[in-house]
């Protein structure tokens, strides 16, 4: 920064920097100086104030919260992931069965009463193009990339055959012939 800049406060409590040279004063509109006067000592800083500390949680208040938050997670995973997976994720992370009993009572606390069940679960009445595709498929392909996983071995055959009939139908394009798929050949 230049000396301008790093000038100290005039009277009007503004920085140096912030008035124009030998013009009109301080560039602040609510500001009446009419030129730059320093201060002789630097204004401190205002003091602020300490943020009050978090109240410390009672262990019970603090296993409510944990749960809570995974109840939160969970609520994500179930939008998202296979039930078996999900079932698994919980189980790490909740091994004892009266933990995933209470996370039971917890998510049941979160349900708004005022509506109804086909509104809280109108996310799973989704057209059938916009659910998820199974492994074995190149959306499926495409979602493990995404997620920058290994393909599992049914999306790794899936890509291999679309490979190969990507490859045989610009093959038989370019010799002008019509090429049949491996589907194609399948259903024959």
């Amino acid at each position: 920064m230049s000396d301008l800049q790093q000038g100290p406060d005039c009277l009007c409590s503004h920085r140096q920097f912030a008035h124009r040279l030998g013009r009109r004063g301080c560039r602040a509109l609510d500001c009446g100086c009419d030129r730059y006067e320093p201060v002789d000592e630097p204004q401190p800083a205002p003091a602020m104030a300490d943020p009050e500390p978090e109240p410390e949680l009672d262990p019970a208040d603090q296993y409510a919260a944990h749960l809570a938050d995974l109840g939160r997670q969970l609520a994500v995973r179930v939008r998202d992931n296979h039930p078996a997976d999900n079932q698994q994720w919980l189980h790490e992370v909740l091994p004892d069965l009266a933990d995933r009993e209470a996370l039971l009572y917890v998510l049941a606390a979160a349900v708004p009463l005022n509506r109804s069940m086909q509104s809280l679960t109108a996310w799973a009445e989704q057209d059938r193009e916009s659910r998820l595709q199974p492994h074995g498929t190149h959306a499926a392909a495409e979602r493990h990339r995404y997620r920058k996983e290994p393909l599992c071995d049914e999306c790794r055959q899936a890509e291999r055959e679309r490979d190969r009939d990507r490859k045989k139908t610009a093959y038989w394009a370019a010799k002008g012939e019509p090429a049949t798929t491996t589907e194609e050949t399948r259903a024959a």
